[in-house]
């Protein structure tokens, strides 16, 4: 009993700790800001541009779209995956990402459509080709080897996951066809139970006419647009903070700021005075990890929509894979000629 209060105590005390140490953070991040406007204002107009010029028009059709589209998803597994994947590539983060969860946990928590979700959130292709192609790269790259090294890496994560989803299932099947035959028994009855539950998880009421899931869905999406534009602005002005005092080494203050925001990261990227190649390569980079931004953007748009957190160590794990992956299909294009 002691031991337990001591442990207690501690956890408290720690909590407590890290409270103070948050005010602190906090408190010195404020100070700091008042007493730089110059620098905090211009930042955060950027930010209020960048949300409603570029941000706002190519994702808010998307997010509608996505909501409407979970309620005419077909049911056939196979059909309904393949256009779930092409819909969030298209839409792009963080739409890809709540397009692949709705579809994961209306279909008995798709554990495949789950694990390639980090992959299939990813630049839309209308941002990828005008903002980075046409905006920073296209005097360093064609246009067919960008596009190779921008989703090829997605295509073939993608097909390993499902390799590995076939070999796992063969492999389960196999197992319980085994059990069957030296024992004779059956799946459990509680594990039935807990599919009936996982099935309840997440449902969509099936009498609601058009009218009502598109009025739903643009309140949703006003609600997740707003968010996500406070993301964009907060993100904007600590890239402008970074830019200011990591003015000495410019090439630490890039890779940092890309890897908190991709768009202004990347713009940042383009001005360096490196090569063309070294130059292609830290901006490919940039873009298939997405950026914590893109990262908590996602969390609060999934959570807003479905209640649902998603595993954040899991998702950046899978963005290093894909930031990995982009750098040998890179690398061999380049080998073959492309670049």
């Amino acid at each position: 009993m002691r031991k337990l209060s001591i442990k207690c105590m501690t956890s408290i005390t720690m909590m407590k700790l890290k409270k103070k140490n948050i005010f602190i953070i906090l408190m010195s991040v404020f100070i700091l800001m008042t007493a730089t406007p110059d620098i905090l204002v211009p930042a955060a107009s950027a930010g209020i541009r960048l949300w409603g010029l570029k941000v706002v028009p190519g994702l808010i059709m998307g997010l509608i779209f996505v909501g409407c589209l979970d309620y005419y998803m077909p049911q056939s597994s196979a059909y309904g995956t393949f256009l779930v994947i092409l819909c969030s590539l298209l839409c792009g983060f963080p739409t890809g990402a709540l397009n692949c969860i709705q579809y994961s946990r209306r279909h008995n928590n798709n554990s495949f459509i789950a694990d390639i979700m980090p992959y299939c959130n990813t630049s839309s292709p209308g941002f990828t080709i005008n903002y980075i192609y046409y905006g920073l790269l296209s005097d360093y790259i064609n246009i067919r080897a960008f596009l190779i090294c921008t989703y090829m890496p997605v295509i073939l994560l993608i097909l390993c996951e499902w390799f590995k989803k076939r070999i796992n299932t063969s492999r389960d099947i196999k197992h319980i066809n085994m059990s069957k035959n030296k024992q004779h028994l059956t799946i459990p009855q509680n594990n039935k139970k807990n599919t009936d539950y996982q099935k309840q998880s997440y449902t969509t009421p099936t009498n609601m006419n058009f009218s009502d899931i598109l009025n739903n869905s643009i309140g949703k999406t006003a609600c997740s647009i707003l968010k996500l534009g406070g993301y964009i602005i907060i993100f904007s002005c600590i890239s402008a903070y970074i830019e200011c005092f990591a003015y000495n080494s410019p090439t630490a203050g890039v890779l940092l700021c890309g890897v908190l925001e991709i768009t202004n990261g990347m713009y940042m990227a383009a001005g360096l005075q490196l090569s063309s190649y070294i130059k292609v390569i830290i901006i490919l980079l940039i873009n298939a990890f997405g950026g914590i931004s893109t990262l908590m953007q996602t969390c609060g748009i999934i959570k807003d929509n479905l209640g649902y957190s998603i595993d954040t160590r899991q998702y950046i794990k899978s963005k290093l894979k894909l930031v990995l992956c982009t750098l040998l299909v890179t690398y061999i294009t380049r080998k073959c000629g492309l670049i």
